[in-house]
């Protein structure tokens, strides 16, 4: 498919090998140098006029000014963190020394609101004079983990298959360690602030085409005039899933957008409809995206519209019995002489327990090997898209049964059922305290990729999204690469 917008080229970015720093800075200790330093796989300059050396990083090569690093020395990414009025000759500078990309951290731009900002951010469009690409300003540039590039030394070194683009720092470091924490590292993340060159349909463009990314996730404000049409088309021919979180749902949200990158919000009730028709997901806060992330990367694109709910409380069931039915999820009962409720008949032995739709467990809890079996029972009834459990951490500590570690037995089971089942598992540990417990079956079991909650609702407000989505052609999304650290 052709488009008339001409795609900024990244193609570049597996290739960077040295990084200069412009605006190292004893004054902060020198907080970014350091950073980069502790992880990135290249060669670091550090430029700063005055500045001879940085006694603590001698491999650190120091230099007044860019221009001033030997030309047998390429520098493939600049880091600007110097004041504002300096940046349109810094970026002269790079375009002189063949600098591929910049990231400007420093703000104070369009984004000020001024006219003077707004001088200044046409400069440094002018300085570029298309010869580089430009990550902000009021950005924190590119994290490319697996390379070791990343703006924190917080940020993970794990790196994965999810793709990031973000129009705010601060929003971009949450979501990169709210998914690398559910155990949906990312592959790449560009922080973009104002965007001026670089904007999000040319990070969709480039990550559609990367190999080293399945899912794109991205926080948008607004795009240049007159490429919505693009963007939509680009969405349309995507082969990956694009779950867009998107500022200016309202009129005070559209106010905080202008404010913080000058962006064009554009009418969203617009933007709603035209994603939702080229096939994007679009998401309403940032819990959304970790929920939803987590499912696809983990379950692919299964949808769950008929759920099979299988609690250890009845009232706790009855809770998520009415949250799913509001939602749009229905849970189908076992028809009665069918074959799965003759199965689940001689099951279920003990008092207190219930084999209709929702399922209540209560001690068979105690009885894994038996709830595997009874698992297997309900993904093979047709009527069954999927199973949403949930446990209690206090029955993985407080437990009947001495002769047994309960948690491993869970996981074991859920294991099994897993390997034998295409349907998917969705999981829910309550927040009730029992940290360590928690953490380490919910840990476990995302390893094997069931994905796992710590309440029903943000289960029930990722199915409304996904089981409406015309993406169900993506049954699996399986990672290019093992996760590393």
């Amino acid at each position: 498919m052709k488009y008339d917008y001409k795609y900024k080229d990244l193609d570049f970015i597996s290739e960077i090998n040295s990084i200069a720093i412009i605006g190292a800075s004893r004054k902060r200790n020198f907080f970014f140098t350091k950073t980069f330093h502790d992880t990135f796989k290249g060669q670091i300059y550090a430029i700063n006029p005055g500045l001879k050396s940085i006694d603590e990083l001698p491999s650190v090569e120091v230099y007044d000014k860019l221009t001033d690093v030997p030309s047998s020395k390429p520098i493939d990414y600049a880091f600007i963190t110097v004041p504002r009025h300096l940046v349109p000759d810094i970026i002269s500078d790079c375009v002189v020394k063949g600098v591929k990309m910049v990231g400007i951290f420093t703000a104070d731009f369009a984004d000020e609101g001024t006219n003077e900002g707004k001088n200044l951010q046409m400069k440094i469009l002018e300085s570029a004079d298309k010869q580089l690409r430009i990550l902000g300003p009021n950005g924190m540039g590119l994290y490319y983990p697996k390379k070791g590039i990343r703006w924190r030394s917080s940020l993970p070194s794990d790196y994965g298959n999810v793709g990031v683009v973000a129009q705010s720092g601060g929003l971009c470091n949450l979501i990169i360690h709210g998914l690398t924490n559910e155990n949906c590292p990312i592959s790449k993340a560009f922080s973009i602030g104002n965007a001026i060159d670089v904007n999000v349909l040319d990070v969709f463009h480039y990550l559609l085409k990367d190999p080293e990314t399945n899912i794109i996730v991205a926080y948008v404000e607004g795009l240049p005039k007159g490429i919505g049409k693009t963007l939509i088309d680009l969405i349309k021919s995507s082969q990956k899933p694009i779950l867009i979180l998107k500022a200016g749902r309202t009129k005070v949200g559209t106010q905080a957008a202008i404010s913080h990158t000058a962006s064009l919000v554009g009418n969203f009730t617009i933007w709603k409809s035209a994603i939702k028709q080229a096939g994007g997901i679009l998401l309403e806060t940032y819990n959304d995206v970790i929920s939803l992330t987590k499912y696809i990367r983990m379950a692919g694109f299964k949808k769950i519209e008929n759920a099979c709910l299988v609690s250890l409380s009845g009232g706790y069931g009855v809770v998520c019995a009415d949250l799913l039915a509001e939602y749009g999820i229905k849970l189908p009962r076992f028809k009665v002489d069918s074959v799965t409720r003759n199965k689940l008949s001689n099951l279920f032995t003990a008092k207190g327990t219930s084999y209709n739709n929702p399922v209540d467990l209560a001690v068979t809890i105690y009885e894994p090997e038996k709830i595997g079996h009874i698992f297997e029972v309900i993904l093979d009834d047709g009527l069954i898209d999927g199973i949403i459990f949930e446990i209690a951490p206090l029955y993985l500590t407080h437990q009947m049964r001495a002769d047994i570690n309960l948690s491993e037995e869970l996981y074991n089971t859920l294991k099994t059922v897993k390997s034998k089942c295409e349907k998917p598992i969705v999981v829910i540990i309550q927040d009730i305290g029992y940290v360590d417990e928690q953490l380490a079956l919910k840990r476990k079991l995302q390893e094997i990729n069931i994905p796992v909650y710590s309440d029903i609702l943000p289960v029930t407000r990722l199915l409304k999204v996904l089981n409406k989505s015309t993406l169900d052609s993506f049954l699996t999304i399986e990672s290019p690469y093992n996760l590393h650290k």
